[in-house]
């Protein structure tokens, strides 16, 4: 603010006049690794050369023999690139912040040639000032004022867009704001650079050449980079944690300053520290949950009534909870097989939910094993009964759950998402298989041992009384549902509201949903609290509206013969392309696809020193020559931005050496910027623009599949493709259909719930009824993902089939209890009080053990986690569970679908069960 910046030596270096060549030379080489002149320094007089013939177009005749006759001092300052084309940094000390917006002015208002030309000439004036050669020939005509702040150029003579650098600014021709507005009007300053790609030819080459490593692998390039990109990360995390001696520390020069940054691998360095289970949560939610079922299934009663001991059903319980966490770490053991990448939602939410649902059938499987307590001296029977009836409804929910984990997969191509689907699918079929082979006949040696009328440390008592009547009837929860709320649920009126209210509110959140939810997820919604890359990502997404992409271009087969389509076609082909995506408004106005591409810079150069200023194409035959020549020097810094192919060994090579017959270029990539892109609804916007305009050119923009712009069978260009690419489309480009996503999958996982619940049911009517109850969960849950904040994107859809998975549990069961009460009674009212009074309490009880599983996610360290995980799946269960529980029970017994008849109800032991038990007891006397 104060004008004083105190920068390092180097760059005031910067403002001393015309080093020597050769010291300039050595001290841009220095980093072998990545520099720009693989021939050594021979280049550098035909790279000055060419930059003088450029800059020589742009200067008014008068002055031309002016300024060849410094020709030998403009080769010299050239070298130094963008510095020598400005002010000196101490010119702009004193008002740093308005030479600002003058080069914003400037750099929209004059081309890149005219800024160079007069920066240059300005320079040259003032070193020539000695032999007589005044300030203002060199003006070039343009008013005085107009470029005294130079241009905000890059180092290689480009335009730069302002809100690629400057944070918070959002400048246009028409409307610049004053500096004197608000002396923070500039809230920003980004800097970005570039390593070599770890699997370049060009890198691979300066490997072998500088550190001397023969073939070096893959891997290895990986790591070099890597461990680069650590060091870097060791030196800046102290200055952006303003940690003492610094210089960004409390009291110390620049502190109330902040130092942000992001690299390559921070993003899957985020993602690796996403990944790591928080044992603190997992164990104190495991924790919670034991608790919970010993208060549930213990009898507290006191001495000398010993029904309690004999009674409670706690280590029952816990020895179900312990199977289900091991039927999760097989899930895990299934990921490691199938050879499958971990993601955060694996190791932070599977251990959770699968505890979570596999919990709620364990609590079905319970209710109706102590259901059947007034068998209790015929084991046989009470163990078929109960796997008669929690058996086929646990069956029925398993089989949704694992319908609606695979159907993500199906629609949803985001790694993260199908892998965790697929585990989930794998957890809750282990868990089925655990709950019927291991934990029943744990609960059938519980029989046995109640039937011995032992307590649970084993000792033998006296009682006589059944377990049927071992509690107070008058306070257990299905005494309470059936005398007390199934009254109200009888009661006309109150049918007749609650169908109302159901069908209102549905309706009314569906809409809501459609209308309200947004889609898209910002990076910054998924980083870590405390993590570098947190700062940095939220001051990206608010301070600069402009993300950096690419412009690739693969399938074309720039060989000279035996090809169906020229080389002359192929350029025609990606210029116009490069020019009709130019008019879309997301495409940056200053730094062009076309200025920044390497086939424009390329034919210019073949323009110039082929003397054919006319030329729009390279000629086939010259195509491969002339490219050598220019990328060994003018060209040297788009090396790495083409791909070339050595056909005798079919490996990639260094494009140095193409030849167009051997060596040939296979894929290229450019530099693009989409600007105007502030929020998700801007980056969905800009996908669908940006392809319009650039399709009409014949390029394929689509990654996924093959499609032609005019409708035809095929064009010439049907094996290429060129696209545009980079994090916009790689993120983003989901969102574009992503409604019709979201209804192909709930869709899909609707039609299969209602075929699994038939195949168990036998009753259309049913089914259906149970489908609608799903589909309404499902619209109530999006209704509810605006009010929460929620927004649609991959794991948003992967929860809403997720809940139609999970209202499964609380419809299915009720839906299969209400059919059975057949056999007991005839009227709808009836049944439905025995439907309630049968499986409310367990799926209470269910609904609890899984948000007890998924509460501990409210805490985790991935904020993430919070909003769209456990907040979705808390509200899952209360609809689910009020849809389930509340209005499905009125209005099965409105429909009344039949169920199963009283006589054909094959649940009977028959005539030869208590034989067939008292072997069975003879045989178990020693457990």
């Amino acid at each position: 603010h104060d004008g004083n910046f105190d920068y390092p030596e180097q760059l005031k270096q910067l403002d001393e006049y015309a080093p020597s060549i050769i010291a300039l030379l050595d001290i841009m080489t220095q980093n072998r690794l990545h520099t720009a002149f693989p021939n050594g320094l021979g280049i550098a007089t035909t790279w000055a050369d060419q930059c003088h013939a450029g800059l020589l177009a742009n200067v008014p005749a008068p002055l031309v023999p002016t300024y060849t006759a410094v020709k030998g001092v403009a080769q010299l300052l050239l070298h130094s690139f963008g510095y020598w084309w400005r002010p000196s940094i101490e010119e702009q000390a004193d008002n740093l912040v308005g030479h600002m917006y003058e080069s914003l002015n400037n750099t929209m208002q004059y081309s890149s040639s005219v800024c160079i030309a007069e920066g240059l000439l300005r320079k040259l004036a003032r070193y020539t000032l000695g032999h007589g050669v005044p300030v203002e020939p060199f003006r070039m005509g343009l008013p005085l004022t107009a470029i005294d702040g130079g241009c905000c150029m890059n180092w290689a003579g480009i335009a730069n867009t302002p809100s690629l650098f400057l944070g918070g600014m959002h400048p246009s021709k028409s409307e610049i704001a004053s500096p004197e507005d608000d002396d923070r009007f500039v809230f920003a300053l980004r800097v970005s650079a570039s390593n070599m790609a770890s699997k370049s030819p060009f890198y691979t080459d300066r490997l072998v050449d500088e550190l001397k490593i023969d073939e070096p692998s893959l891997d290895l390039q990986e790591q070099i980079l890597e461990e680069w990109e650590q060091k870097y990360i060791d030196y800046l995390n102290p200055k952006f944690k303003q940690e003492k001696d610094t210089g960004y520390g409390p009291g110390e020069k620049y502190d109330g300053y902040e130092v942000r940054f992001l690299l390559e691998r921070s993003l899957a360095d985020l993602l690796d520290d996403a990944s790591h289970l928080e044992g603190s949560l997992l164990i104190a939610g495991y924790f919670i949950l034991v608790f919970f079922c010993v208060i549930n299934f213990v009898i507290w009663r006191c001495p000398p009534d010993t029904a309690g001991f004999v009674y409670s059903r706690a280590f029952l319980c816990f020895t179900g909870i312990l199977i289900n966490g091991f039927s999760v770490l097989a899930s895990f053991g299934f990921v490691a097989w199938c050879n499958l990448n971990l993601s955060p939602l694996n190791s932070m939410l599977v251990p959770f939910l699968g505890v979570g649902l596999g919990g709620a059938d364990l609590f079905v499987v319970m209710n109706e094993y102590m259901h059947y307590g007034r068998y209790q001296d015929h084991v046989q029977k009470r163990m078929t009964l109960t796997l008669a009836d929690a058996g086929s409804s646990v069956a029925v929910s398993t089989i949704a759950n694992t319908v609606a984990f695979l159907m993500p997969p199906a629609f949803v191509r985001i790694p993260a998402v199908y892998i965790f689907s697929y585990q989930m699918a794998a957890c809750v079929v282990l868990n089925w298989i655990s709950l019927m082979t291991m934990f029943c006949p744990i609960a059938t040696l519980d029989a046995y041992r109640a039937k011995a009328r032992r307590n649970t440390i084993g000792l033998r008592t006296q009682l006589s009384e059944l377990e049927a009547s071992s509690a107070s009837k008058k306070f257990t929860p299905s005494y309470l549902i059936e005398h007390y709320l199934s009254k109200l649920y009888m009661n006309l009126y109150f049918k007749i509201f609650s169908m109302c209210f159901f069908v209102g509110c549905t309706i009314a959140l569906g809409v809501h949903g459609f209308q309200e939810t947004k889609k898209g997820l910002l990076l910054s919604d998924v980083v870590i609290k405390g993590h570098y890359a947190r700062p940095y990502v939220q001051m990206q997404e608010d301070y600069f509206p402009i993300l950096p992409g690419d412009v690739i271009t693969k399938g074309f087969d720039f060989k000279i013969d035996g090809q169906k389509t020229s080389i002359a076609d192929f350029q025609e082909n990606i210029l116009a392309v490069l020019a009709d995506s130019t008019q879309s408004k997301y495409i940056d106005t200053v730094n062009t696809p076309m200025s920044l591409h390497w086939l424009p810079s390329f034919i210019k150069y073949y323009k110039q020193v082929s003397s054919s200023p006319n030329a729009t194409t390279v000629p086939a035959a010259l195509f491969y020559p002339q490219l050598r020549g220019w990328l060994s020097g003018l060209g040297t810094s788009n090396i790495d931005a083409l791909v070339c192919l050595n056909t005798t060994t079919d490996k990639l090579v260094n494009c140095l050496s193409a030849d167009g017959d051997t060596i040939k270029i296979v894929g290229t990539r450019s530099s693009a910027y989409y600007s105007n892109v502030d929020t998700d609804a801007d980056y969905i916007k800009a996908i669908v623009d940006i392809r319009k305009y650039a399709d009409k050119s014949g390029g394929n923009y689509d990654l996924c599949c093959t499609t032609d712009p005019d409708g035809s069978n095929g064009t010439k260009f049907d094996d290429e493709q060129i696209f545009f690419a980079g994090s916009l489309f790689r993120y983003w480009q989901q969102y574009v259909s992503i409604e019709n996503t979201a209804v192909q999958t709930v869709g899909a996982s609707l039609v299969g719930v209602f075929i699994a619940t038939l195949l168990f049911q036998f009753s259309p009517l049913t089914s259906f009824l149970v489908g609608i109850m799903l589909l309404a969960t499902a619209a109530q849950l999006y209704g509810f993902m605006a009010i929460m904040g929620i927004k649609l994107n991959g794991f948003s859809i992967l929860n809403l089939s997720v809940a139609v998975g999970t209202a499964v549990q609380y419809t299915a069961h009720v839906s299969y209890s209400y059919i059975r009460a057949n056999a007991k009674t005839d009227i709808p009212n009836e049944r439905m009080k025995l439907a309630m009074a049968d499986m409310i309490p367990p799926m209470f009880y269910g609904a609890w053990v899984t948000f007890i599983s998924v509460i501990c996610l409210a805490f985790a360290k991935f904020p993430f986690f919070s909003l769209y995980f456990f907040q979705m799946i808390a509200m899952t269960l209360l609809l689910s569970f009020l849809n389930g529980n509340w209005f499905l029970p009125i209005l099965l017994s409105i429909l009344n679908p039949t169920g199963i008849d009283k006589d054909n109800r094959m649940l009977s032991l028959g005539a030869d069960a208590p034989a067939a038990e008292e072997e069975i007891d003879d045989k178990l006397e020693g457990l």
